[in-house]
């Protein structure tokens, strides 16, 4: 009996619910494997168009059940389905019309169509916030239970009780039919078998007569209520009876890539210097890196200097738009207040330096790193294990067994690798190397785990953490750089060799791992308590407030003492931040403009000639990635400095991920002037659009009664026009102008 009452206690709270929850979550893997399967198409507004057509649905919903009708024991939602997943579809239609149908008439790459699903992201998820809220959405109607535990209970004459919901079984028929049917669909239907030939081979499916325009339009009745559509070429591969034109092609994209000089090796393939632009001259004057050096002559003599100097010449219209958005913050400054300006540029320098970061992976190699959120996180993290002061208690109560633990954990992982390289293929290394893993984590797990609780039980109210080392926390910023740089040398090591949208999914995959562990990992660095208190570099307010010489200084300019002190503090975070992201950019323009960056600039544009010339193009990509994560996390220890704290909850992918590729794509990927000027843009606009947005909303619903529920619901809603905003600028940006403010030159 208690054995049948311990099998009832598991169903009724881990297999039923998770069963639905599966059954849910595999309906959504539906649309995505239609639109990838069939498209290549990594769709990050796909969740963002499942909530629209949930909004959908609840407000039909509340519709049919103002007006009193109901389907008895089922759910009203019933009816309200079909709306939601027709409304969604047509969404959708517009959608590819209006975005992806562009890219796809241009053969863009594939990472553009992602690129361009951030944006659809942004605009549907304000959407969905503007008009329903953030708040749970609760309504209930018909049975609740198909079986009650109580029922269950008085049936069976067990203790404990079994309940299955409505809604439970409803979603596991509903998942089970669908799947069926697709599966009817794309083996059965000659529509579907379209689909399956052009995702196989889409030249041979168009040879055959297939519209890739219907292909597409089909995906959306296919996919339910929650896709998007895109479209992205499969590169062909050359064939071994296609050795000669694929060579003939290769070195034909040579040509574009070295100028050789007369008789130079480069010749003797064949190459043509005639059609190469200056670009390409510019780009590829590496000094022996891809081919002999071009002849001078053909250079012209203002990318000489520039390539030997290694700055950019300053035109006119960049100072003018840094100009202007000088004069968004002083205006700020000037309405509203300068503490507020200051605030916000010194996250805008923050955001201008995350930018950098990103900007040297896209923008130098075109690698597409969405896990930025993750090394900023670690960087946060290296501020308090540098400048907090240790816990002595904690070191002692569990201290040295938590470095044991991590050494174990380390040795476990190399032993496995040794097992895997040294041992032959077949089934004895599979089994010798799991054996590694296992024994391992146990041993790894009987060490930490007393360890990790005697550490989190000393004055968890307080501490509960080891502390740092007590450190000036100016030396956590390269300290973080360091943390990220190794993250990253992780992360290339394994997802380097992926296309670029895989690379995508991957890095959001590692940021996500690092974000849970500083989430729970609570000896680490308090995880959700979060650290407070970090130590400044610059003066605290109260002290200002009592030295004579800032009295003196405040009476002197006529100000108030307490407004001046936080400008003050605020000032001299913005002087060390220049500092940085002065040096930042200089670096980032010497290297920019040196053989090495030029290099890197060809292996972008072309990496079939690339590797054609000699150069290892991995080791190339994992040198930038390296690099631009180490500034991300640098720019996350600044951060957190000038929080003064550290909250794991508050690193989200919306605001230290996406963002930030907004800020690079408006400003100018490939150019770091543009980078920066897109991260004080941007920021700017993302603190700035929610007053603006209120003020304009109270302008439109100035006609209403103040206790309209309707101008309350759009009042409240302002702050979501963030998101509308950043939405249709980055669309427009890549559609209109794709360089950016400043382009690449």
């Amino acid at each position: 009996m208690d054995l049948l009452n311990a099998i009832v206690v598991l169903a009724n709270f881990v297999i039923v619910p998770a069963t639905a929850y599966g059954a849910q979550l595999a309906l959504g893997a539906l649309g995505v494997t239609l639109i990838y399967g069939i498209l290549r198409f990594s769709n990050f507004a796909h969740g963002d168009t499942m909530a629209f057509g949930a909004m959908v649905t609840i407000l039909v919903t509340w519709g049919l059940q103002g007006a009193g009708v109901s389907l008895g024991p089922l759910p009203t939602a019933l009816l309200a389905l079909p709306v939601g997943i027709a409304v969604t579809a047509l969404l959708l239609i517009g959608t590819d019309r209006v975005v992806y149908r562009f890219y796809r008439a241009q053969k863009a790459k594939p990472v553009i169509y992602v690129i361009a699903s951030l944006g659809v992201m942004f605009i549907m998820n304000g959407l969905v916030r503007f008009i329903i809220g953030v708040g749970d959405q609760r309504f209930a109607d018909g049975e609740r239970f198909i079986v009650s535990a109580r029922n269950f209970q008085s049936l069976t004459g067990l203790d404990e009780g079994l309940a299955i919901r409505t809604s439970q079984g409803i979603t596991l028929v509903t998942a089970i039919l669908v799947v069926i049917a697709l599966f009817w669909f794309l083996n059965r239907t000659r529509t579907g078998k379209s689909m399956r030939a052009f995702s196989d081979n889409e030249d041979l499916a168009l040879l055959s007569g297939i519209n890739p325009e219907r292909v597409v339009l089909h995906l959306f009745p296919a996919s339910a209520a929650d896709l998007r559509l895109g479209h992205c070429r499969r590169a062909r591969q050359p064939g071994g009876g296609h050795r000669g034109r694929f060579r003939d092609r290769v070195f034909r994209d040579l040509g574009h890539l070295c100028v050789p000089p007369r008789g130079g090796p480069c010749a003797a393939r064949g190459l043509d210097a005639r059609g190469a632009d200056a670009a390409s001259v510019d780009r590829l004057q590496i000094r022996g890196e891809l081919c002999d050096p071009p002849d001078r002559a053909a250079v012209p003599a203002h990318r000489i200097v520039q390539g030997e100097s290694g700055m950019t010449r300053v035109e006119p219209r960049n100072i003018l738009l840094f100009g202007l958005v000088a004069i968004l913050f002083i205006g700020t400054g000037m309405m509203q207040s300068w503490n507020s300006a200051l605030g916000i540029f010194n996250m805008g320098l923050v955001s201008a330096i995350m930018a950098l970061g990103v900007n040297m992976q896209w923008g130098y190699a075109g690698l597409f790193n969405v896990g930025i959120v993750g090394f900023t996180a670690l960087g946060g993290l290296a501020a308090v294990l540098v400048s907090m002061p240790p816990v002595p208690e904690a070191w002692a109560a569990g201290g040295p067994r938590i470095l044991l633990a991590l050494l174990a954990g380390a040795a476990t992982i190399a032993g496995a690798v040794v097992v895997w390289t040294r041992l032959p293929r077949g089934w004895v290394r599979v089994a010798a190397m799991l054996a590694v893993l296992i024994a391992g984590y146990v041993i790894y797990r009987a060490i930490f785990d007393p360890a990790r609780d005697a550490i989190e039980s000393v004055d968890p109210a307080l501490t509960g953490y080891l502390g740092g080392l007590g450190l000036p926390v100016v030396l956590a910023w390269p300290v973080g750089g360091l943390f990220a740089a190794g993250a990253a040398w992780i992360v290339g090591k394994v997802a380097l060799g992926l296309r670029s949208d895989y690379l995508a999914i991957a890095t959001l995959g590692i940021a996500e791992i690092i974000i849970a562990v500083l989430k729970n990992e609570d000896w680490l660095g308090r995880g959700v308590k979060n650290v407070t208190g970090l130590p400044r570099p610059v003066p605290y307010e109260i002290d200002l407030q009592q030295a004579e010489w800032f009295i003196a200084l405040s009476d002197r300019i006529g100000a108030n003492v307490v407004s001046f002190s936080s400008i003050f503090v605020k000032l001299s975070y913005a002087g060390l931040f220049i500092v940085v992201i002065l040096a930042l950019i200089w670096l980032s323009q010497m290297a920019l403009n040196s053989p090495w960056g030029r290099m890197m600039r060809a292996i972008r544009d072309n990496e079939v000639s690339a590797s054609a010339m000699g150069k290892n193009v991995t080791r190339r990509h994992l040198q930038i990635f390296i690099l631009g994560s180490a500034v991300c996390g640098l720019a996350g220890a600044m951060m957190t400095t000038l929080d003064g704290q550290l909250v794991p909850s508050s690193y989200n992918p919306l605001r230290f991920t996406f963002l930030i590729w907004v800020m690079v794509i408006v400003g100018g990927s490939g150019n770091n002037w543009g980078a920066v000027l897109g991260g004080f843009l941007i920021w700017w606009l993302w603190i700035m659009v929610e007053p603006m947005g209120l003020a304009l909303l109270e302008f439109v619903t100035s006609g209403m009664a103040a206790d309209n529920p309707l101008r309350e619901h759009l009042i409240d809603s302002a702050a979501h026009m963030r998101l509308l905003t950043m939405g249709i600028f980055l669309l427009v940006m890549l559609r209109f102008a794709p360089r950016g403010l400043i382009p690449e030159k």
